[in-house]
């Protein structure tokens, strides 16, 4: 699943939402618009670059209870601020995905060959409020 978003704000408020519902995804990416960018000139795989966020999703399990969650999944996205949600309903659109996640680090260490990525270690209620203040980050560090 590919869930787009104008503002981070509103991707971060669906990562929490998705968690307060019950539903752990197998994997839930958060991407930034840079990010985006870097990842969709690297691997050309159609990744929209006119968004601010996006969160790839991916579930796994009995295929009814995949369908149940990524249909609970989609609606809590929407509800916070996805302005289109996409599931993939073939094997090579969950493969482009797949490649999105799995190239955002070659994309940006050919930016710079020091490229150190770590996770963000940030309680899931705060996070709307840290992307706030990472958009800020961003700006003074350009």
């Amino acid at each position: 699943m590919l869930c787009l978003y104008e503002s981070l704000e509103e991707a971060a408020a669906s990562v929490s939402a998705i968690i307060a519902e019950r539903i752990i995804p197998a994997t839930l990416e958060f991407m930034d618009q840079p990010t985006l960018e870097v990842v969709e000139d690297f691997a050309k795989i159609g990744l929209p670059t006119d968004v601010q966020a996006v969160l790839l999703i991916e579930q796994d399990g009995h295929p009814e209870a995949v369908s149940r969650d990524m249909q609970s999944i989609a609606k809590v996205c929407k509800q916070h601020g996805a302005k289109e949600v996409n599931i993939a309903h073939s094997e090579e659109e969950a493969n482009a995905l797949l490649t999105a996640r799995r190239s955002a680090l070659s994309a940006l260490a050919r930016l710079s060959p020091t490229t150190i990525l770590e996770d963000a270690t940030v309680p899931r209620s705060e996070m709307p409020a840290w992307c706030g203040q990472s958009k800020i980050l961003r700006r003074s560090t350009k």
